[in-house]
Order: structure tokens, then sequence, then C-alpha cells
């Protein structure tokens, strides 16, 4: 369990806004969350719990507001949203000026979590975020009609690359222990009593190839001779990865890490990881810190909803054909959703039990396919109260603490109002 950090930050603020007031300044603003990536709707009751009546709006301005997922950069010179940013949405049943009990809205919201991938090594690496568990939007009703999603049209270049495999990306790490007290570093299951940890992944909704699936684990010790992990992927055991002895004498160094990547086949829609613990002695200690996993897939949706991506045939110059086999090709719509901010409605062509469209591949593409029956459903955070940060002067100094530390940090910040005539 994470427990607060026993310090006060400190931060001499040197930024500076572009733009005088903050969106959130004025309106009504409707706070939500999500915790995956995917599809989302909210439905006329939705509204009415938020405490919109939709029978009072014009459907056409309703807007959202986020920003893409993932954490702020730390380094202070690397560009960052200083606002919500308007996203593109799609709202069913606004073109009358009415919003009815069968209209809703859809949009796409993503995951805390994001994947970055290298095209130097065609890896896809996952990163957490360490600071929330869900990702935020603003919903509010405006005076002017919200930014809505485009059709964007298939390319008309002849394609010189097809696309016939996808990328599934799974994922397992959880936050549990810090043994070294100190640091944001987190590892999760200790492997201490239990030595043996299996994890099951059902994979039924998809079409896999047999072959050239990844796997990536990073794995922590702490141990005064040489310990084992014996890793397996359903019953297929690999070669032990070796964890390596800490310094007694070091101050700093309370675990070392390995890490191991395999490629690995399947032989049906089921994975289970299995990690087993060999420690020197009884003082050995060994924790799983994370794993990935690329799930190559073949071009195929099942229904409901799916997201995917493609490392393949990725470059400049590249006009690539996606096609996805399906049973209802009529029903379906691909979202691109590469750019959360401006999100497109892919044209489809379709052709027997299949859809295809031919698009630019310079780099890695994100897309949403669905086809109406499943969404997710975010939850409402409540009513957000208007601020308007960007207006605010900047104090000489802003103190950042855990509310445990709260009164302490007031009279700190009173020492030095009073003592040095700062505004904190």
């Amino acid at each position: 369990m994470k427990k607060p950090a026993l310090f006060i930050l400190f931060l001499i603020p040197l930024f500076a806004f572009s733009q005088q007031n903050s969106v959130l300044s004025t309106g009504n603003w409707y706070k939500i969350s999500v915790d995956e990536t995917g599809i989302y709707k909210i439905t006329y009751d939705d509204l009415t719990g938020y405490g919109i009546d939709p029978g009072q709006i014009d459907p056409r301005n309703i807007a959202l507001y986020g920003n893409p997922a993932g954490m702020l950069p730390e380094p202070m010179d690397d560009p960052y949203y200083t606002d919500p940013t308007p996203l593109a949405i799609e709202v069913i049943g606004e073109d009358d000026g009415s919003f009815d009990p069968e209209d809703y809205i859809l949009f796409y919201g993503q995951s805390p979590v994001i994947w970055k991938y290298d095209p130097e090594t065609k890896q896809f690496h996952h990163e957490i975020n360490l600071y929330t568990q869900q990702t935020f939007y603003f919903l509010t009703v405006s005076d002017e009609p919200g930014k809505r999603i485009q059709i964007q049209q298939s390319e008309t270049l002849p394609h010189n690359a097809i696309i016939d495999t996808l990328d599934l990306l799974i994922w397992h790490e959880k936050e549990l222990v810090n043994p070294g007290k100190t640091g944001k570093r987190w590892l999760g299951e200790w492997f201490a009593e239990d030595i043996n940890r299996d994890f099951d992944f059902d994979l039924n909704n998809y079409e896999l190839y047999p072959h050239g699936h990844l796997f990536f684990t990073s794995l922590m010790a702490r141990t005064n001779e040489k310990s084992y992990f014996n890793i397996s992927i359903n019953n297929t055991a690999f070669a032990p990865v070796t964890m390596n002895q800490v310094n007694p004498q070091s101050s700093y160094s309370f675990y070392r890490q390995s890490t191991f990547d395999t490629v690995f086949s399947l032989s049906g829609n089921s994975v289970t990881v299995s990690y087993n613990f060999t420690p020197a002695d009884d003082e050995a200690k060994g924790w799983l810190d994370y794993f990935e996993m690329d799930i190559k897939l073949k071009p195929v949706f099942s229904g409901g909803q799916m997201c995917f991506r493609s490392s393949q045939n990725i470059g400049p110059g590249t006009v690539a054909l996606y096609q996805l086999k399906t049973n209802q090709p009529e029903d379906l719509m691909v979202w691109n959703v590469t750019d959360p901010l401006n999100i497109s409605n892919m044209e489809l062509n379709v052709e027997n039990n299949s859809v295809w469209f031919k698009i630019r591949n310079d780099d890695l593409l994100e897309f949403c396919a669905f086809n109406g029956s499943t969404f997710y459903s975010p939850e409402f955070e409540g009513q957000a109260e208007n601020q308007n940060l960007h207006a605010a002067q900047p104090p000489d100094l802003l103190i950042i603490t855990y509310p445990g530390f709260l009164e302490q940090a007031n009279h700190l910040a009173a020492f030095h109002e009073e003592n040095d005539g700062m505004s904190v």
C-alpha cells in the first residue's frame, strides 16, 4: 500500500500562460472519468443524472474537453497542455436541435496507461500513470457548436502495402511495495511464502496467429548470492533469468533488476504466464516488476468494439490497405484515434464480409472499430467549480503537500509571507 511521502516539495513558478482566461472560468462543467481505452457512450439518462436537463439544451452545442492521456512531462522545457482542449465527439440525433430520449453521445476515452512505440526495435512498452488511475474529461453545453468527428476519406493513391497483422497489447503491473522506501519506483508481487505465480488471459474474442508473439518482463531481487526466476508461457519454459547479488556494503542499491524478452508461439486462445522464484537462501527476496505481451492478431472483427494498431509496414511514402473481416460489415465503424484531439471516422468500403480503407502509413496509427452493440460508460465525478488559473498572478512560492501535512505547510507559508514578503 502506498503511503504519503514525508516531504514537502517547493516549486518556484517559471511559467506563463498564452491566453488570458482558463477554459473552465465560465459556464457549467461536468467532470467524468474513464479507466479503459475505447468508445464511450453518454445517454439521455446519464445527462439527467449529471444534473443536466436534456430537454433544455441544444445538442449541437454539447462539447467535451480533455487532453491526451499519460503523465505530464517532467522536463520544464517540454511542451505541455495548460488547459483542457476541445475533443471531437459524435452526438447521435443532434440534427433536429433536440436531445431526445433515444439520442446519445459517443467519444473516445483513453486509459491513463499509455503505450510508446520504438520504431527502431518495433516494440511497444507501456507507461503507467503514477498519479492517477483515471483519465478525466469535462462536458459542457456552450453557446456555439461543439467539435465533431469528421469523415476521413480513404486514400485514392494505389496502396503499396497490405496490413494483415494487428498488435494486441497486454500488460500487468501492480504498484504494491516500495522495498527501499524511497523514490517513485514501486514493485508488484512479492515471491515470499508463494514462490509460484500464474497470470491467465482469455483471448477468445480474437483470431490469433500461431507464431511471432512478443514477451518482455522486468524482475527485481535482493539476494546475497545469485538467485533465479523461471518463466514459462503455456507450460513452455525458457532459460532461467539470473538475479545478481546486491553489494551488502552499498547504501543506495537495495535491489537489482533483470529483464527478459522472448518470442513465443500459441496453439489456442488463452495465455498463462507462470513465474517461479528460486532463492539462493532464506534471506533472498524477489519481486515481479511488470510484464508486457504483444499478441499478433489476424485482422478480424468479432463484435462489440476493438481498438487496434499495426507495427507492420510503417514508413515514409507507405500507402497501406487495412482490411477487417466481419460478419456484419454494414454495421461497422472505424475511428482513426491516432490523434485523440482530432478523431476522424474512416470512410469504409464494403466488400463481401469485410471492410477496407487505404491510408498513409508514415507513422504508427491507432484505430477503434465498433458495431454499436457494446460501449463503455464513463463515471460521473460531479460538477466542476469554475476556476481561472490563467488569470491568476503566479505566486513567488508554491508548496505542494500531502493533506496530512497541510497545517505545517500553512505555518511555513505564513512564515515566508511575514518574514520575506513573499506571495505563497
